[in-house]
């Protein structure tokens, strides 16, 4: 089990608190203003560093690809307090579409990310993106130099526009596991569900929530979920999810066997 899963379960295990608006943190100086949640509004004009990057065997196209973009942790380092300790953080990236992955703090560690805001290839008199990619990739796409360390699941996220910083155990205390045997469900749910679906409104907000009010669990057989997740459009037509091509059946059985678990945990939302 990741050692930052391992803090969150030990915090909320015993139950489920109620959210807190924010939490100052015991190591920032008295002085600063720093709270988590701590969000951070991406706007070009405050942003430093503007520079060509060309990013080799490009995630997204495939190819080698030159951006017009900002240096991402240099920029973000001017808004985070210098001694800020990043073990148990976690860094999510709000997008335009709905879309949320989520890394921990300490995986910025690992490989250098920009904040792409123009295609030179595509760019027109009017848009940065070309015409059909100008209103799912803006304000900002972020791309990651090649080589990231192994293992490591970097968003390539575009339509960008905020980023939120809050504890592990914070940003998903409702849908953390209440029960320890369903910690790696909960991981699985979260390297292949979350930054999609939500569980008790954490999570991605461009899928169906998955928990409130009601579970999958509890209106979808088992077997269609699993084929669902396998080829969607053999069930929507006009379904806009990829299929699901790196989820084993082993793997599916423990996020089942979480959402199972999960709908218990129903709090009291907005």
């Amino acid at each position: 089990m990741n050692k930052y899963l391992a803090f969150a379960l030990i915090l909320c295990c015993a139950c489920q608190p109620v959210k807190e608006e924010s939490t100052t943190l015991n190591n920032i100086p008295s002085n600063t203003a720093f709270t988590l949640p701590f969000t951070w509004e991406l706007d070009q004009a405050s942003l430093k560093g503007d520079t060509l990057i060309t990013i080799e065997s490009e995630f997204l196209f495939k190819k080698d690809k030159t951006y017009q973009a900002f240096p991402f942790q240099e920029n973000l380092a001017t808004v985070l307090p210098a001694d800020l300790d990043r073990e148990g953080l976690e860094i999510v990236f709000r997008c335009v579409d709905g879309y949320g992955p989520s890394i921990p703090l300490t995986y910025l560690d690992s490989s250098a990310a920009y904040l792409a805001y123009r295609d030179p290839e595509l760019a027109t008199a009017n848009t940065s993106w070309g015409d059909s990619l100008q209103q799912k990739f803006a304000p900002f796409y972020i791309v990651w130099e090649k080589n990231p360390v192994a293992g490591k699941n970097l968003p390539w996220a575009y339509g960008l526009y905020q980023i939120e910083i809050n504890s592990f155990a914070a940003e998903y205390q409702y849908s953390i596991p209440t029960d320890a045997q369903f910690a790696a469900g909960f991981e699985l749910f979260q390297e292949k569900c979350m930054k999609c679906h939500a569980i008790n409104q954490e999570g991605g907000r461009m899928a169906p929530e998955f928990n409130y009010p009601k579970n999958i669990t509890e209106y979808w057989d088992k077997e269609d979920i699993w084929a669902f997740a396998k080829a969607p459009q053999s069930y929507r037509a006009t379904s806009l999810m990829p299929a699901v091509t790196d989820l084993e059946r082993e793997e599916f059985e423990q996020i089942y066997a979480y959402l199972e678990h999960i709908k218990s945990v129903k709090p009291a939302l907005d």
